[in-house]
């Protein structure tokens, strides 16, 4: 069973059980003593993997995978099936149900903000206008171009959260700073547009502030180079520097990633 399979699967609230050993049976990181494994003639391992929402269960058989995936079945029978046939009718609550509700609401509101706050005060400590920061060591790199992605990312989150502060310190930071002319080598076309672009336009939605859309309608036309092919579907990479070029990279090929 695929361990990167495993992987995300655990992101999901699944939880592998039996056996204890995890092989790494897509060849990633294998031992010797991982590998004798394979020379056994007929072996069977069974992986079970459950979870709220359902169970996949692998098999080794003789060198040979069978997946079985049992099918889903919501916990408590067909719950929340008003919600899949669009019958389901918003309940009229009472003052006392909707106040509850409230409270509770802001309450976790609450606990949210200080997550963000939390990891906004790591990332301003330790990688401020990088692109992104590295919480085990304390630093931060620049693999996104040096566009201060997180930051710009993080621009609308800061507004809707009332960290109004953090908001206008980014905001200078974004004005100073952000020079589209000086990122060197390609960016992701795609990601560039839903994380920069959208951060800035989002921000300038939210504050009126006119640098951010200064900033988005120049980083909006250094993209629309990617779109210049033959096809006009846009290539993968661009480079966004005063006569950069657009691509695709090897591992796009001939393909363009849209979503």
């Amino acid at each position: 069973f695929d361990i990167r399979e495993i992987q995300e699967l655990s992101l999901e609230g699944l939880t592998v059980k039996e056996p204890t050993l995890l092989y790494t049976f897509d060849g990633h990181k294998e031992s010797k003593k991982t590998n004798d494994l394979y020379s056994v003639t007929s072996r069977l391992i069974n992986e079970v993997m459950s979870g709220r929402n359902g169970t996949i269960m692998s098999e080794l058989i003789d060198g040979t995978h069978a997946h079985q995936r049992q099918a889903f079945i919501p916990l408590g029978g067909n719950r929340y099936a008003e919600y899949k046939d669009g019958t389901y009718v918003t309940p009229i609550l009472k003052t006392r149900a909707r106040q509850e509700l409230n409270e509770i609401a802001r309450a976790r509101s609450g606990i949210v903000k200080k997550a963000m706050q939390h990891a906004w005060s790591g990332y301003k400590k330790y990688a401020y206008g990088k692109d992104e920061l590295l919480p085990l060591s304390n630093g931060g790199q620049d693999n996104w171009g040096g566009m201060g992605t997180t930051l710009v990312d993080s621009l609308s989150t800061l507004w809707m959260m009332g960290m109004k502060e953090e908001f206008w310190e980014a905001r200078d930071w974004v004005r100073d700073n952000l020079n589209f002319n000086k990122v060197q080598g390609g960016v992701s076309v795609f990601e560039t547009t839903i994380r920069n672009l959208g951060g800035l336009l989002s921000a300038y939605d939210l504050s009126g502030d006119k640098i951010f859309l200064e900033k988005a309608d120049d980083l909006g036309m250094r993209l629309m180079r990617a779109f210049e092919s033959r096809t006009g579907i846009p290539y993968s990479e661009t480079e966004l520097f005063d006569g950069g070029r657009s691509y695709n990279t090897g591992w796009h090929s001939n393909e363009a990633v849209l979503s």
